[in-house]
């Protein structure tokens, strides 16, 4: 493994940071499963495309579980395996030095990260709740968080891609 500069770091924690925010800042409550919509997702997606898998999977992950902690603790151990591998998943699969944002490798990779997180929570609630009917519930919501993720990453990345951030 590469060894990681203060800088790597640094982006890193900022990324988390961002990702726990963007998670925090909006929810809506799922009261069927105790799970909850949010933005977060467009965050990992902006970790995980233009910095790559390393910090798609940490801010993804951590963030993500960190924000958790905050609105719904049940769910932090296991959402820190589904963003994390989310982040990771986006991260490989696209593109991050393509210029064009909307690759078609980069859409595939926002699509199969949206389907991950709705499986990984499925599969999730479907543990903690040991029925496999109610967590359905909740399958179309999280597919409609990760589209959404999808659009508001867009803008994000356009503009910290004209500043040079990346």
């Amino acid at each position: 493994m590469d060894k990681l500069s203060i800088r790597d770091l640094t982006t890193m924690a900022l990324l988390t940071a961002l990702v726990t925010i963007a998670t925090i800042t909006i929810t809506i409550p799922i009261p069927a499963t105790g799970g909850y919509l949010n933005l977060g997702d467009s965050i990992i997606f902006l970790a995980a495309i233009l910095f790559g898998w390393r910090y798609g999977m940490v801010a993804g992950g951590l963030g993500a579980a960190l924000a958790d902690l905050f609105v719904a603790p049940a769910f932090a151990l296991p959402t820190l395996i589904v963003k994390g591998v989310m982040g990771l998943l986006v991260g490989k699969i696209g593109n991050s030095k393509d210029k064009n944002l909307l690759s078609f490798r980069n859409v595939i990779a926002l699509l199969l990260g949206t389907l991950w997180m709705a499986a990984g929570y499925y599969i999730t609630q479907v543990i903690m709740l040991r029925n496999f009917q109610v967590p359905l519930v909740e399958v179309g919501p999280n597919i409609m968080q990760g589209i959404m993720g999808s659009i508001l990453f867009l803008p994000i990345a356009l503009v910290l891609r004209k500043v040079k951030v990346q």
